[in-house]
C-alpha cells in the first residue's frame, strides 16, 4: 500500500510539475515581453500592469538618447539605450489551498542605435537595431503544507529558485509628422517593433526557449504654447491618445494583444540656465538641462489595466 502511496504521489507531481513548467516558461517569457514592450517611453518611468490573467507587474525604466551632428543634409546617427528593473507575481493552482506563488525579478539593459532623417516638410523618420539582455530571478514560495512536503524536492531540482537570462533582438522604425501652428505643436506618430526573444532557464531539465512578436504603436498629440514665464523659463503642456496592439507569440504569453493609453504632460523649460533673484540682481547658474517633463499616462485594455508616472530631462550640450 505505501509503494501505491509513493507512486501515486510521485506520478501526480510529475504531471503537475509538468503543467507548472510549461506555466513557468510562459510567465518568465512574459515577464521579459512584457517588460521590453512596456518600457518603450522616452522617459523615467514608474508603472503598475494587472493582467486579465491575475498576474501583477511593476515596471522602472530609464532610457537614454543621443543624437550626432548630421552625417549630410536631413540625416544623422543616433544611439539609444534604456536600463528597466521589473518584477512579476503569479499565483500557481497545483490543486491546493493556499496557492503556490512565482515570482520573477527582472532586470533588462538596451543598446541600441540608428539613422533619423529629418525632412524639411516636419516629418521625421527612425529606423534601427536594439540588443537588450535580461536577467531574470526566480523565486518560488510553496505556501501550503502539502506542496512543502510533497512537491517541493522535486520543484526545486528542476526548476524553482533558479536564475536565466533572456537575449531580445529588435529591429525597429517610427515615422512622425511635427508641425508647429502658431507655438501649437500638434503631432501623428507611427512606429513598428519586431521582437525577437531567446531564454534559457539554467536547470537542465528545461529546454531553451524563444519568440517572436511584432508591436505596432500609434499616437496623436498635441503641445500648447509655453505660458508662465518666470526669469526666461515656462511651462507647457501636452496631451496624447494612443493605441499599440501586438502580434505573434507576445499575445500568448501576456494573455492580450493591445492596450490604449491616454497621457497628459507638462513641459519646463529652462532657457540659458536656471534662474533666480539674489540680492535684488539676477543671476543664472549654468546648466546643460533645458527641459523637464513629467507625465502621468493610464493603460487600459481587454487583458491590461494600469499606469505610469514619468519624468525626463532634455540636454544641451
Amino acid at each position: 500500500m505505501r509503494t501505491v502511496l509513493m507512486t501515486y504521489l510521485l506520478l501526480s507531481a510529475l504531471v503537475l510539475n509538468a503543467d507548472v513548467t510549461d506555466e513557468l516558461k510562459k510567465a518568465a517569457l512574459g515577464n521579459v515581453n512584457a517588460l521590453v514592450i512596456l518600457t518603450s517611453q522616452d522617459m523615467l518611468t514608474s508603472g503598475s500592469y494587472t493582467f486579465a490573467s491575475g498576474t501583477k507587474m511593476r515596471v522602472y525604466n530609464f532610457p537614454m538618447y543621443y543624437h550626432f551632428d548630421p552625417l549630410f543634409d536631413h540625416f544623422n546617427l543616433f544611439v539609444n539605450g534604456s536600463a528597466g528593473y521589473s518584477t512579476l507575481k503569479k499565483d500557481v493552482d497545483v490543486g491546493y489551498t493556499p496557492e503556490d506563488e512565482m515570482e520573477y525579478k527582472t532586470i533588462a539593459l538596451r543598446l541600441g542605435g540608428g539613422v533619423r532623417y529629418d525632412s524639411d516638410f516636419d516629418v521625421d523618420v527612425l529606423c534601427g537595431f536594439d540588443f537588450i539582455y535580461s536577467y531574470i530571478q526566480n523565486s518560488y514560495d510553496y505556501n501550503s503544507v502539502e506542496t512543502n512536503t510533497n512537491l517541493k524536492p522535486l520543484f526545486d531540482t528542476v526548476f524553482a529558485n533558479q536564475n536565466s537570462n533572456a537575449y531580445t533582438y529588435e529591429v525597429f522604425f517610427k515615422v512622425g509628422y511635427y508641425p508647429n501652428w502658431a507655438e501649437w505643436q500638434p503631432y501623428v506618430e507611427w512606429g513598428n517593433n519586431y521582437f525577437d526573444t531567446k531564454t534559457n532557464l539554467s536547470a537542465e531539465e528545461l529546454i531553451s526557449f524563444r519568440s517572436s512578436s511584432v508591436g505596432g504603436t500609434m499616437k496623436v498629440g498635441f503641445e500648447t504654447p509655453q505660458f508662465l514665464h518666470l526669469y526666461k523659463t515656462g511651462l507647457s503642456t501636452e496631451f496624447y491618445i494612443g493605441a499599440n496592439a501586438f502580434a505573434g507569440d507576445v499575445r500568448d504569453t501576456l494573455g492580450f494583444d493591445g492596450y490604449a493609453s491616454i497621457a497628459a504632460l507638462v513641459h519646463l523649460y529652462l532657457h540659458n540656465g536656471f534662474y533666480g533673484d539674489l540680492d535684488e540682481k539676477l543671476y543664472s547658474l549654468p546648466s546643460i538641462v533645458n527641459r523637464v517633463d513629467l507625465m502621468v499616462e493610464s493603460v487600459e485594455g481587454d487583458g491590461i489595466s494600469g499606469y505610469n508616472i514619468g519624468v525626463s530631462a532634455g540636454f544641451d550640450f
